[in-house]
């Protein structure tokens, strides 16, 4: 992710291949929506790629891809989702 920071933006591709089944199956578990885990794995990647600029390097990359959606959370619950339901992005508040 340094390397994408740094600019090199076609490692992107390296880190989807890498991480995309990991976080579409952390995020099908959790929501039991085919559709809208890829939809959310799409939001991740892109706002990855968007905000890289804030990238730290802090902290383990891999491990962590499961809490990445954590801003792009559908506001909806499993239970609740329906085929309208569509994920939203929310900031969360600075520590």
């Amino acid at each position: 992710m340094l390397r994408v920071k740094a600019g090199d933006v076609d490692r992107m591709g390296l880190l989807f291949e890498r991480y995309h089944r990991k976080l579409y199956s952390f995020l099908y578990h959790m929501l039991g929506r085919a559709d809208t885990s890829e939809d959310l794995v799409q939001t991740v990647f892109y706002r990855m790629l968007k905000y890289r600029h804030t990238y730290t390097g802090e902290g383990s990359f891999g491990p962590g891809c499961t809490t990445w959606p954590a801003t792009c959370w559908p506001t909806t619950s499993r239970r609740t989702a329906t085929a309208s339901t569509t994920p939203t992005c929310r900031t969360l508040p600075r520590k």
